[in-house]
C-alpha cells in the first residue's frame, strides 16, 4: 500500500509538469487562446485577477473590450 506522503509527492510532481493555456470565453463570439505553456499557479493567479472578467473589470481597456465584444471571462484548461 502506498503511503499518503508518497501519494501527495506523486501528485505534486505530476502537476509540476502539466502545462495550461488561458482561454478568453465570450458569450456571443468564438473563444480565443490568450496564453499557452503556463503552470497551474500562473493560470490561477491570472484568472483570480478581477480584470479578467467583464463582470468585475474596471480598467478602461477592459470596459472598451466589453463594449465591443459583450460579456467575457478568462478561464484555463490543461494543454494536451
Amino acid at each position: 500500500m502506498i503511503s499518503r506522503k508518497a501519494r501527495e509527492f506523486k501528485f505534486a510532481v505530476s502537476n509540476e509538469y502539466k502545462r495550461y493555456k488561458i482561454i478568453r470565453f465570450y458569450q456571443n463570439h468564438p473563444s480565443q487562446v490568450m496564453a499557452i505553456d503556463m503552470t497551474l499557479a500562473e493560470v490561477k493567479m491570472h484568472c483570480n485577477n478581477p480584470e479578467t472578467s467583464s463582470s468585475t473589470a474596471t480598467r478602461e481597456e477592459a470596459l472598451a473590450h466589453t463594449k465591443q465584444y459583450g460579456p467575457w471571462f478568462d478561464g484555463y484548461e490543461e494543454m494536451k
